[in-house]
């Protein structure tokens, strides 16, 4: 309902239109010991785990994350993990900005661009990069360091510069997205880590028998 000049207008701004209705107050779920997890890994790689106290998981190239952080944390939360291993929540989703790159919009070409195998187009070397990391730079920031030193960064299309960005992002940056084990989630899941355990069977083409029930 508004107030218009002294006057309560009820719903549709008829007279005797019945009243909209309060929304609900709507807490999400939040993750607690005894639940199952699905750990998406930068949608690469999953992972079910029971959630308990001081539960630990494989996450990149660290055997032992402790999972502490989820618990009392709501469904859908995202994380990062640092160079010791350590799970902290992620503010942001660099991962999926190149989506929203407009290639029909840059008049730039990337046929002049010849990124070599050698790597030598990039100014960092590995060891500059280890520095980085040892030094506790975060993902963002060493991502934001390589496209400074790239000499074809600036020369290609913000489709193709978004792409670069995502790439070098899933190499120094694990990020993971504690999500609830829906019927998607887990036939998603099956469909890229083990598609014979579902008969090949994609998320889509589980909704439509459900859509009879």
């Amino acid at each position: 309902m508004c107030d218009v000049e002294g006057e309560q207008l009820e719903l549709g701004g008829l007279s005797g239109s019945p009243l909209p209705p309060k929304p609900e107050k709507c807490d999400a779920q939040l993750m607690a010991p005894g639940d199952v997890v699905l750990l998406d890994m930068n949608g690469e790689k999953w992972a079910f785990v029971n959630l308990k106290a001081n539960q630990t998981a494989c996450i990149g190239k660290h055997r032992t994350v402790n999972l502490n952080p989820l618990l009392g944390a709501p469904f859908g939360s995202t994380y990062e993990v640092n160079e010791d291993g350590i799970l902290y929540p992620a503010e942001r989703d660099p991962i999926g900005d190149w989506h929203q790159a407009k290639p029909t919009d840059d008049h730039r070409s990337n046929k002049a661009i010849n990124d070599t195998k050698d790597n030598s187009a990039q100014g960092l070397s590995q060891d500059d990069i280890a520095r980085l990391k040892a030094e506790g730079k975060s993902g963002d920031e060493i991502v934001a360091q390589l496209c400074a030193n790239s000499t074809t960064f600036s020369s290609k299309t913000a489709f193709a510069q978004e792409k670069y960005k995502k790439k070098k992002m899933m190499k120094h940056l694990t990020r993971v997205r504690a999500r609830r084990p829906t019927a998607r989630a887990v036939c998603e899941a099956y469909f890229f880590k083990q598609p014979a355990a579902t008969n090949y069977m994609r998320y889509d083409a589980l909704g439509k028998p459900k859509t009879f029930n």
